[in-house]
């Protein structure tokens, strides 16, 4: 039990299912990934350079480099069991 931080640094890092997320305690720090592609965004959840799907009783994280005007889909990076997105804040993120 306790805080935990997954922190991802490239999309090397893509493919994780986590199944112990606890949407109170845990963070995705992203930061690293983030800064790898080349986005800085003030709030990356609004601008579509982070999103969040429901798949197959997860939520799965993924990373648009282009954000909401580009023409690239998002890439699936962290799959977390058992959560939905509307489980998750911007307090689970660090960027």
């Amino acid at each position: 039990m306790g805080s935990d931080q997954f922190v991802y640094t490239s999309m090397i890092d893509a493919g994780d299912t986590i199944t112990d997320f606890t949407p109170a305690d845990d963070l995705l720090d992203l930061g690293q990934s983030m800064r790898a592609l080349g986005i800085s965004s003030a709030d990356p959840l609004a601008s579509g350079h982070v999103v969040c799907s429901n798949a197959n009783g997860a939520a799965m994280i993924g990373i648009n480099a282009a954000g909401t005007g580009g023409v690239t889909r998002s890439r699936p990076l962290v799959q977390l069991k058992g959560l939905s997105c509307d489980k998750l804040s911007t307090a689970n993120y660090k960027f």
